[in-house]
């Protein structure tokens, strides 16, 4: 999938809950709480914190807590930025769960977050920046230029040839700046003259 998070290539469904802690010291926890079919990171962050302070103040409220029949499921309302009520999980069998005395635990260390963030590939907002510090673009077609998967590769090719072209020599203009100019004026036109990608003309 190229994570095109508008065309549904990527949905989230994070389980929620919040350890509270008494006057005493003494730990509870919420209720978990499932969000349904996020479909961007916004949303994603935005569903977690507000379900954070949500479960605090109710928990406040009622005192219930995780157990048997504890469970529901919520959708985000993205206008007014809060969860709402879909249905409540009456029991465990109500999401097919059966227990395996064999699962081992899941240790998260910091060594194997470590080889994990090595392995995330630059991601677009990072990208974006980039283009914009180091090729002198502006926002506009740093963010035309991410936005078009295909067209991003294509991009990053280009520059990668001309700076093989022209080796130890010091150009007037950054060759990252020129050749998105290139591709996103002289380009664009032709690419809507032939009804073809960019990446597709044979520049």
């Amino acid at each position: 999938t190229d994570g095109i998070m508008q065309r549904g290539h990527m949905r989230f469904e994070p389980n929620v809950n919040v350890v509270v802690f008494d006057g005493a010291g003494q730990e509870h926890r919420t209720p978990i709480v499932e969000v349904k079919n996020l479909n961007s990171f916004k949303a994603l962050r935005g569903a977690i914190e507000h379900e954070h302070e949500r479960q605090a103040k109710q928990w406040l409220e009622d005192g219930r807590v995780m157990g048997p029949g504890a469970k529901s499921t919520r959708g985000w309302d993205d206008e007014r930025g809060i969860t709402v009520l879909q249905r409540e999980k009456e029991d465990a069998h109500d999401y097919r769960y059966f227990p395996d005395p064999d699962l081992v635990p899941v240790v998260v260390d910091d060594a194997w977050l470590s080889r994990v963030r090595a392995a995330v590939p630059e991601l677009p907002m990072a990208r974006r920046a980039r283009y914009r510090s180091e090729f002198g673009l502006d926002e506009k077609d740093a963010h035309a230029l991410v936005d078009d998967p295909l067209l991003c590769r294509f991009y990053e090719a280009c520059v990668d040839a001309v700076h093989l072209r022209t080796g130890s020599q010091v150009p007037t203009v950054h060759p990252g700046f020129a050749v998105a100019k290139l591709l996103l004026n002289a380009g664009a036109k032709r690419s809507n003259e032939r009804a073809l990608p960019i990446n597709e003309l044979g520049i």
